[in-house]
C-alpha cells in the first residue's frame, strides 16, 4: 500500500510530521493531475492521521490511499 498527502494542501503538516518527527516519508513523489505534488509513504500507521481516502489510484499495480493530516 502507497500512502500519499497533498503538498500543496497540507506542506505546513508534511515538513512538520513527514519530514522532521516522523521521518519515514519517501523520497520520490507522485503528480496528481489535480492535487499536484503528493509526499509518499509506505508506513501503514500515521499518528497523525485525520482521514483516508482509500484506492485514490493505483502506481504500478499498487493501491494509493490519500491521506489527510490533522493540526495538533
Amino acid at each position: 500500500m502507497i500512502y500519499a498527502t497533498a503538498i500543496r494542501l497540507q506542506k505546513d503538516l508534511v515538513d512538520q510530521y513527514c519530514y522532521k518527527d516522523c521521518g519515514k516519508i519517501s523520497v520520490g513523489g507522485l503528480i496528481d493531475p489535480v492535487l499536484g505534488a503528493l509526499s509518499v509513504c509506505t508506513e501503514d500507521y500515521c499518528p497523525h492521521l485525520e482521514k483516508e481516502l482509500k484506492d485514490f489510484g493505483k502506481i504500478d499495480g499498487e493501491l494509493i490511499t490519500l491521506r489527510k493530516l490533522k493540526k495538533s
